[in-house]
């Protein structure tokens, strides 16, 4: 009788012991059996020791970095000390449904790849509700880049991949392990998708993770760090990697976003010149991207909880 498949859940953390401890329970609580939880704390946490040594699972073991080294270096770090052939990353401010490792399993198992990264669908929960992203999945033939940056609402959540739901091989992990700090699942998504016919990206199409994109006051998010020029400088390297159209939409949204929330004014022209020059940017991404610059990111916010706020509400009536 063949063996079961293990699976290694990976739990990065740093300075955060009452989110981790969820992220692990939720972990924990999984409908599958054969599959071990590893947190990777990076680098001397001693409040984080003392949370993580109250946990007794025998699925449950820990590790604790020498010294930091940010969020792709833990990860891999994750991956070196994963037993399973499957890898399954949890943000540690992030939660899973129960049936998450399950259906990504089967969904892995019947994948027409050798090396597949399965993906589902997830609750963004903000102060304002909650709504399910990503609200379409990618078309046939759509380039990765397209899906992921190419806006066609003025809202996000039309296309988008949560690192929590990424499901895939070590085999593969190890051969292409995470290298940026900022934009990592990205530029991992996008390097790994290029590798030819044995990688794919498979969908479950329910929720199977929680994303709180709104974390506590001094838990912001590396992703959340406004640094535009470190984004700039990674979208350069990535170009070769996407479209012209998801380049451009790229620097008119994701990198023109954290240059307006500092004010930097001189990025104006430089993320525009960039964008018309070497990408192929349409109305929508002009649109936004005075958007972005006129309209303050709190503004941008109230915005897009009333719409959140209505769309509940509406979905709550239809039920």
């Amino acid at each position: 009788m063949e063996k079961p498949s293990l699976i290694s859940v990976v739990i990065t953390t740093y300075r955060r012991p009452k989110l981790v401890l969820r992220a692990i329970e939720g972990a924990l609580r999984q409908t599958l059996t054969n599959f071990e939880v590893i947190v990777i704390v990076d680098g001397p946490d001693p409040e984080a020791e003392a949370v993580l040594s109250t946990v007794q699972d025998s699925k449950f073991r820990f590790v604790i970095l020498p010294q930091n080294v940010r969020l792709a270096g833990a990860r891999n770090a994750g991956v070196k000390e994963a037993k399973g052939n499957w890898v399954a990353f949890l943000d540690d401010d992030d939660e899973w449904m129960p049936n998450k490792l399950e259906l990504q399993l089967k969904a892995a198992l019947n994948s027409q790849y050798a090396c597949p990264i399965v993906v589902s669908r997830f609750i963004n929960k903000t102060e304002a509700g909650e709504s399910v992203w990503p609200r379409r999945l990618p078309r046939n033939a759509e380039p990765l880049g397209d899906y992921l940056f190419v806006r066609r609402a003025l809202f996000q959540g039309e296309g988008a991949f949560l690192p929590s739901t990424y499901f895939t091989t070590k085999e593969l992990l190890i051969e292409f392990p995470f290298e940026n700090n900022k934009h990592e699942d990205y530029d991992w998504l996008l390097r790994v998708s290029a590798n030819g016919q044995d990688v794919g990206i498979e969908y479950v199409d329910e929720p199977l993770a929680i994303w709180h994109s709104h974390v506590g006051v001094g838990e912001q998010r590396l992703s959340q760090i406004p640094d535009w020029r470190y984004s700039l400088d990674w979208v350069q390297s990535a170009r070769d990697l996407m479209t012209p159209r998801a380049y451009s939409s790229f620097l008119m949204t994701n990198v023109a976003s954290p240059a307006a929330e500092q004010r930097d004014w001189s990025a104006f022209g430089i993320l525009l010149k960039e964008a018309v020059q070497k990408g192929n940017p349409r109305l929508l991404d002009f649109l936004l991207y005075l958007a972005m610059w006129l309209v303050s990111g709190e503004q941008r916010e109230k915005i897009r909880a009333t719409f959140t706020k209505r769309k509940s509400a509406k979905s709550a009536s239809i039920t």
